[in-house]
């Protein structure tokens, strides 16, 4: 009889068009598109369908494609090499690093496994003596020997006259930057002529001379 109907036992008639459910279309999904870094992939600009899973790379879903097309992958890091330099008294130094100019990233390795901070490579300034460099003391004086290292007072450790660690008994240490002046009573054990001095901090040791001469004898009228 070429008739349809809607239940199994054809006791309700109905035409072909009412079977039929209109088509949705699709409901998108906008991923931006976003660069590769050197270590994250990337992706192209792409809509997936929520309702049936498919991806496209145009909005009008004229073009189908598989997630796969979007990657982007990561180009991995390009290091160069930056040398290691040796500081001065007047100029920091650094240690041997790799830097990556497309992340703008630094690393202790070549591989690029270990980052660290730029502020991670330098090596401070070897400190230097800025106030009291070779003085002469003369034997009788009531006022110690001053001698200024540039060096933070935080980092300070010892003092050394001749090569030898002075005993803290012998000096007095104050900031700013660190000041070290050796007492008249440990001066007067020295011998006449010229002796080295040396503040030791952590940064290095700044070295200066200084020489003890005889006091000068009394005019007698």
């Amino acid at each position: 009889c070429d008739k349809y109907f809607s239940d199994e036992v054809c006791t309700k008639e109905v035409a072909l068009a009412d079977t039929v459910i209109p088509a949705a279309g699709h409901q998108l999904i906008q991923t931006e598109a976003r660069e590769a870094t050197c270590t994250v992939d990337g992706n192209t600009a792409y809509w997936r369908c929520s309702v049936c899973g498919r991806y496209f790379s145009d909005e009008a879903c004229a073009e189908e494609i598989t997630l796969a097309d979007t990657l982007i992958p990561a180009p991995g890091h390009t290091p160069a090499r930056v040398e290691p330099q040796s500081p001065t008294t007047e100029a920091v130094g650094n240690t041997g690093y790799w830097y990556c100019p497309d992340c703008g990233k630094y690393f202790s390795n070549q591989e690029c496994t270990q980052e660290v901070a730029l502020a991670d490579t330098v090596i401070p300034k070897l400190p230097k003596i800025i106030a009291g460099a070779e003085q002469t003391w003369t034997r009788g004086g009531k006022d110690g020997l001053a001698v200024t290292s540039d060096a933070p007072f935080d980092g300070f450790r010892t003092v050394q006259v001749d090569g030898t660690d002075l005993d803290e008994a012998n000096y007095e240490v104050k900031e700013g930057s660190t000041v070290v002046t050796l007492k008249p009573t440990y001066l007067e054990t020295l011998s006449q002529g010229g002796h080295s001095l040396s503040i030791v901090s952590d940064t290095g040791t700044a070295t200066t001379t200084f020489t003890i001469e005889a006091k000068a004898a009394a005019n007698h009228t």
